[in-house]
């Protein structure tokens, strides 16, 4: 047997019968048990609201042919037909939360809808510290995984080097580097089992696709990339040769920056430079435009007709005059709240855009907006939804306001009929072509990191 092998057995065994190592896997293995486990009532809870939804639009359907068949005169008029929409859930929303409970996940759509009131609430503190908060196992890797390394790590060459047995060690073949890539790759098996299971696990969540597949294992890599980079610092400061209680605070200093103090400072400096419109100024829009277009109603409705001469208001059949009414009115309100609405986008694309550019100063913003994005829980999932919806609400009304307004009445097979908005998810390959750098930066740090603290340790 050789020294190293010997010594790597010998590291085993104490390894195995250190208590702090076991408290240090108990305790990651039961935060991750946690953290899967809140990701899979997470998304429960969020299939849950969708199947809501769809079966309160089947129930209003029933209803609706329901009261058709008693020659309700109000059910005949397309202006009172009425449709939800609503996101489904995410296609890895078990991985992490992210955004996914922040932005809005569904709407009631009718034909007096208007881009002001389809979706009046928009997130836009903190773009770090609002895509963070959910315990999940995103926020099990971001922030506990390093302090469990940092635990298995911080004194990884100190017990030889007190003792002058590096020395010794090194006239039996036994380099201070190659003693300490052993002993990191044995912990680093032992701390990513159960981050490993714990992937694993949400695959098996619901049923296994190739899509959850490819997801999950590109994100099992990004996890690994920022295990690695945690136990490349753990080599670096075993490279300097720092005493045991030096090497602790200088790890916990490097966490608190990483982790802490730079997602922080990138808040900030984005929420700063990037700053949302006032609600206030979304609900004065709103106001103003309908009490501007109340007051010109009927030249409104007049507008409307001469700009498609084959409706008549007055025909048999057409809604309430409050109706059309309410329809202009929407209308109108629509193209006054629109660049209002734009700049809250704008805004939100803007912040994490910003993100983006600076999540190279932190691996922890590499990996969660890697995390988020292979997930489908941040804000591009959340922008295309707010799009598609629109464009869904929009078409909606001016279909349902044309038939009113042209006194067309509703019948069963125009009930049941009706279209549904169908979400179209952002393509797999655009998510990777997103992660893809992220993940490359990740285990650049991590090479980089490794080598340095190689060329130090081969050094002495």
């Amino acid at each position: 047997m050789t020294p190293l092998r010997a010594v790597m057995r010998w590291d085993a065994r104490t390894l195995a019968r250190s208590r702090a190592a076991w408290i240090a896997l108990v305790v990651l293995s039961v935060a991750t048990g946690l953290g899967v486990c809140s990701g899979a009532r997470f998304r429960a809870r969020w299939s849950d609201e969708a199947t809501h939804e769809r079966r309160l639009e089947q129930e209003s359907r029933r209803e609706h042919l329901a009261l058709l068949a008693e020659n309700d005169p109000r059910a005949a008029m397309p202006m009172f037909i009425d449709t939800k929409i609503a996101l489904p859930p995410a296609p890895l929303a078990e991985l992490i939360v992210g955004r996914g409970d922040l932005d809005p996940r569904g709407a009631n759509v009718s034909a007096f809808s208007h881009r002001g009131s389809l979706f009046r609430d928009y997130q836009t503190a903190s773009p770090v510290a609002l895509a963070i908060g959910r315990f999940d196992l995103g926020f099990v890797v971001v922030y506990l995984f390093p302090l469990i390394v940092i635990a298995l790590g911080y004194g990884l060459l100190s017990d030889e080097r007190d003792r002058g047995l590096d020395r010794l060690l090194a006239v039996h073949g036994v380099s201070r580097w190659r003693l300490a890539l052993g002993r990191v790759a044995l912990r680093s098996v032992l701390v990513a089992a159960p981050l490993i299971a714990g992937v694993a696990t949400i695959f098996l969540v619901e049923e296994p696709t190739v899509d959850r597949a490819a997801r999950c294992a590109v994100a099992m890599v990004a996890i690994l990339g920022y295990a690695g980079f945690w136990w490349s610092l753990v080599l670096v400061v075993a490279s300097s040769r720092l005493r045991e209680g030096t090497s602790l605070l200088a790890l916990l200093v490097a966490w608190v920056v990483v982790v802490l103090i730079v997602p922080a400072i990138v808040g900030a400096v984005t929420k700063t430079t990037h700053p949302a419109p006032s609600r206030f100024a979304l609900i004065a829009a709103s106001r103003s435009a309908e009490v501007a277009a109340a007051t010109r109603a009927q030249q409104l409705i007049g507008g409307y007709v001469h700009d498609h001469p084959e409706m008549d208001p007055k025909a048999t059949g057409a809604p309430p005059a409050f109706a059309q009414r309410s329809f202009v009115v929407a209308r109108e309100i629509d193209e006054a709240v629109k660049p209002i609405v734009a700049e809250f986008d704008h805004a939100l694309e803007a912040q994490q855009t910003a993100v983006a550019r600076f999540q190279l100063l932190s691996p922890a913003l590499l990996v969660h907006r890697t995390l988020s994005s292979i997930a489908g829980t941040d804000e591009t999932r959340a922008l295309a939804f707010r799009a598609q919806a629109r464009t869904f609400a929009h078409d909606w009304r001016e279909t349902v306001g044309s038939l009113g307004m042209r006194g067309v009445t509703v019948d069963a097979a125009m009930v049941t009929s009706r279209p549904e908005l169908d979400f179209v998810e952002p393509p797999l390959g655009d998510t990777l072509g997103v992660v893809a750098p992220p993940i490359a930066m990740l285990w650049g740090f991590t090479l980089l990191a490794g080598f340095a603290a190689f060329r130090r340790l081969r050094r002495d």
